[in-house]
């Protein structure tokens, strides 16, 4: 119960702060505005399309986790505001569980808003045949539900006294899922149709393997930041994700040395796993049973990276 309360908590601090904020809503227009760079692409926009968005969703997922695990960890231990809990019956592998909890949970609403965008841009803004780079259902969606957010959420701070950035941020999940819904029965001359029978859900699968990938960054966070400021833990964080790109090719290319390799690949978590653009490109369905083998493996990567952390945190002197 402690340790969802402090998720909880750990969740509102994190989307209250501006950073928050200020990365999915520039990610999300990012994503909406990447039909207009496929103006020379010879008839290939889709790709473009798709690699840009899951691109876009893994750098959002890696600065909100770097920033996220700033915000609710490095910023206390300095801060020395981390004594107040555990002054509490807390432990500290439960404080270090709670703080990831929290941090992923602000993870999954990004993602998810993020995906509904990405859904949306990939079915309206890619007429390739018609030469449009960006139809008009496309954006009206959007930004009705970005302006539906912002009126609901200025309400109720202004009624209720609710926090204008927190309360956004929620009330952004039924908005865009409506402006979803919206997509899946409307086609581009605004007739109805079965639902969802033209929108690519596989972007949907290749989303969520980008949030498992960003669920082991932000353990890798906040392990980090248990003995690091936020520059050594952006560093380290960043570092990890390059090197687990590259892992696959490196143990099969580079290093000739059996062991070393098997090494690697129990040390380093193999991102390149949940990068499946390619797939999409190429046309292919992406199996559920490759995501929950996916999923299971960024599970037990996030198990022993956070035990890691926990066994740090315990040998952290924050008196």
């Amino acid at each position: 119960m402690k340790i969802i309360s402090l998720s909880y908590n750990t969740f509102l601090e994190i989307i209250r702060q501006p950073f928050f904020s200020l990365i999915l809503i520039s990610t999300a227009a990012i994503i909406a505005l990447s039909p207009a760079f496929t103006f020379f692409t010879l008839m290939d926009s889709t790709k473009l399309v798709q690699d840009m968005s899951l691109a876009n969703m893994l750098l959002a997922g890696l600065f909100l986790a770097i920033f996220s695990a700033g915000d609710s960890l490095v910023r206390e231990l300095q801060h020395h505001t981390v004594l107040t809990l555990l002054s509490k019956p807390m432990g500290r592998s439960s404080f270090v569980i709670g703080k990831f909890l929290g941090i992923l949970a602000s993870q999954a609403v990004s993602f998810y808003v993020l995906t509904v965008v990405s859904l949306l841009v990939v079915k309206f803004g890619t007429q390739d045949a018609n030469y449009i780079i960006l139809e008009t259902q496309c954006m009206i969606l959007l930004v009705i539900a970005f302006l539906l957010t912002l009126i609901i959420a200025a309400t109720m701070n202004f009624l209720a006294n609710k926090v204008f950035l927190s309360t956004a941020v929620i009330v952004a999940i039924p908005m865009f899922t409506l402006a979803l819904i919206g997509g899946a029965l409307l086609d581009h001359n605004w007739s109805f149709i079965v639902f969802g029978s033209d929108i690519k859900w596989d972007i949907a699968l290749a989303g969520a393997l980008a949030f498992c990938a960003c669920a082991i960054l932000s353990a890798v966070a906040i392990t980090l930041a248990t003995r690091c400021n936020l520059t050594l833990t952006a560093l380290g964080t960043i570092l990890i994700f390059f090197i687990g790109l590259s892992v696959s090719f490196v143990t099969s290319h580079v290093i000739s040395v059996s062991w070393m390799s098997k090494f690697m690949m129990a040390v380093v978590p193999d991102f390149q796993m949940f990068w499946v653009a390619d797939a999409l490109n190429l046309g292919s369905h992406i199996p559920f049973n490759y995501l929950l083998l996916s999923a299971s493996y960024a599970l037990n990567c996030i198990v022993a990276i956070l035990a890691l952390g926990c066994w740090l945190f315990s040998c952290t002197e924050v008196s």
